[in-house]
This record gives structure tokens, C-alpha cells and sequence, in this order.
């Protein structure tokens, strides 16, 4: 194998973004304009530390991709299906009791015919 191929430094621990970093990249585009990275993170440096500016112009990327509502539906939604599932498994275990329960029923109404 070619030792050029192998990662020599460990990768970075993935760190999500605090919402106060969120308002901090939002009010620092307002006052020094979108690509101004470096001005934006010196501006907040204690805030962004360990933040590259590469991280703040990702997060702006991918923050303008989605507006802010589609944000709380997106999650509504994800919440929704997952207990969507849950609720259709319940539903169709509910309707296979109610049709065992009817024949039941209905075995008990009709007369042998002998």
C-alpha cells in the first residue's frame, strides 16, 4: 500500500453548531457581508474558537439551503413518520383483534347446522 493514502492526523470530532454561534454567523453577514469569514470570526473569536472559517461558510451554505420554517417542519415531519410507523403497526395489530373479535362474534350467532 501507498503510505501517502493513509490519514496521518486523526479527524476532527464533529462539534454541531449552538444556536448562539447560528445568531452570531446571521448578525455577522448583516454587518460585514456574506465571504467575509476571517472579519466574521475574528469579530465573535470567543465564541467561534475552534471553529474554522471554512465551518462558518459551510454552516451559511447550508443554513440558506433550508429557510427556518422549512427547518420546523422538516423536524415535525421526522417526528410524525416515526410515530406514523409506530401508529400504522398499532393500527393494523388493532384491526386484525377486531376482525379475530368479530368472527368470534359472529360464530357465536349462527347456529350449527346439523
Amino acid at each position: 500500500m501507498n503510505p501517502s493514502h493513509h490519514r496521518t492526523e486523526k479527524k476532527k470530532q464533529r462539534k454541531f453548531f449552538t444556536q448562539e454561534e447560528i445568531n452570531a454567523i446571521f448578525a455577522g453577514v448583516q454587518q460585514f457581508g456574506e465571504g467575509k469569514w476571517t472579519k466574521i470570526k475574528e469579530s465573535r473569536a470567543d465564541l467561534f474558537g475552534e471553529r474554522t472559517t471554512l465551518d462558518l461558510k459551510d454552516k451559511w451554505r447550508n443554513i440558506k439551503k433550508r429557510p427556518a420554517s422549512n427547518k420546523e417542519a422538516a423536524g415535525k415531519k421526522k417526528k410524525e413518520k416515526k410515530v406514523g410507523k409506530k401508529e400504522t403497526k398499532k393500527k393494523e395489530k388493532e384491526k386484525e383483534k377486531e376482525k379475530a373479535d368479530g368472527k368470534k362474534e359472529l360464530l357465536k350467532t349462527v347456529e350449527p347446522i346439523i
